[in-house]
Formats: C-alpha cells, structure tokens, sequence
C-alpha cells in the first residue's frame, strides 16, 4: 500500500525503496507505540510481584497449617516447615520494596507472616507489617 501511494506521488514506477520521510514516520509511529506500551509494562510486572508475595503468603500459611493439623502443634519458625518438608525451600520476597525476607510467629490460636500482605498502586509497594493466618 505504501509502495502504491508513493508511485502515485512520484510517478516514477521504475523506482524501488523508500524515501527518507517515509521511513522518518514509520519510526516515529513506533517510537510513539513504545512510549504507550513501556510504562504499561513496568505497572503490569511490579502487581505480579505483589500477588507473587500474597501467593507466599498463602503458601506459607497453608503448610503451617498443615503442620499443625499433623503435629498438633503450631511451628515455632520457617525453618520448621522446610526441616519437616512442609516447604521446600524458604520463598524469597519478589521485590525488595516489600521486605528482605519472610519470618513467621506464632499467635495462641494461629500464626503472624511478616512482612504482611501487599498490593502495587501504580507508583510503590505498600505493605502491611504483618498479616496474621488463625486455624
């Protein structure tokens, strides 16, 4: 289509190629393109890393409770869950907005993650200190 709107502005049907004003808006229609897309992208990554953190969470919460289901008593810290394989490994924090890494306490009738649950507004992370999982 380009090729055919530019013969008809040339008239030279011999040619082939394209001018210098053609390819100076191509690339400015994708420049503009990339500026609308990258900001998107940059939000989009930084709210999965917040669910990433309350999937943590979760996780962390479901195999304790596991363990107390089973143990019948509550774990005293992560490395509890990891060393009587309720978890494999120790799940690192997604982003270090949030926090360093995860610690876990005990309550009478449950147990404290910290740091809390997150969410991503758009410009930061904002986080509780800690969320507290009762069973």
């Amino acid at each position: 289509m380009l090729m055919k709107l530019r013969n008809m502005i040339k008239g030279n049907e011999g040619q082939k190629g394209f001018t210098l004003i053609e390819l100076i808006v191509v690339m400015a229609i994708l420049a503009l393109l990339a500026a609308l897309a990258v900001p998107k992208v940059g939000t989009v990554l930084n709210e999965s890393k917040a669910k990433a953190h309350n999937n943590n969470l979760d996780l962390i919460a479901h195999a304790a409770e596991l363990y107390y289901d089973q143990k019948g008593t509550l774990p005293t810290d992560m490395s509890t869950l990891v060393n009587n394989h309720y978890l494999k490994t120790i799940p690192g924090v997604p982003n270090q907005d949030i926090g360093s890494g995860y610690s876990l306490g005990t309550v009478s009738n449950g147990i404290v993650l910290s740091p809390g649950s997150c969410n991503y507004n758009g410009t930061s992370f904002t986080s509780s200190a800690s969320t507290t999982y009762t069973f």
